[in-house]
């Protein structure tokens, strides 16, 4: 499995760029709250997006909703992943 957190930290710089969020953290880090580096519920969407297709994972919009620290997002991505991997797709 690939190292999950450096990807997933460069898939929320990369939706920060886009939206163009004004980031408030130095750096983006595990114990990161969404809401403290600028993201809102659209820019949720679009990095569960942006991970859905680098991961080629679907994430549940219900995940998406309990998101709250960059840690969680790691958290949710790394079992979906396994899942993924398990159903052999």
């Amino acid at each position: 499995m690939p190292n999950l957190p450096p990807e997933i930290m460069t898939l929320m710089r990369a939706v920060i760029e886009a939206h163009h969020i004004c980031w408030r953290a130095p750096e983006i880090e595990p114990d990161s709250m969404l809401a403290d580096i600028g993201f809102d519920a659209l820019d949720r969407v679009s990095l569960a997006c942006a991970l859905d297709e680098h991961f080629e994972i679907e994430v549940p919009d219900a995940t998406i909703e309990s998101w709250e620290r960059v840690a969680d997002v790691i958290a949710s991505v790394e079992a979906l992943a396994v899942q993924h991997a398990g159903e052999g797709r």
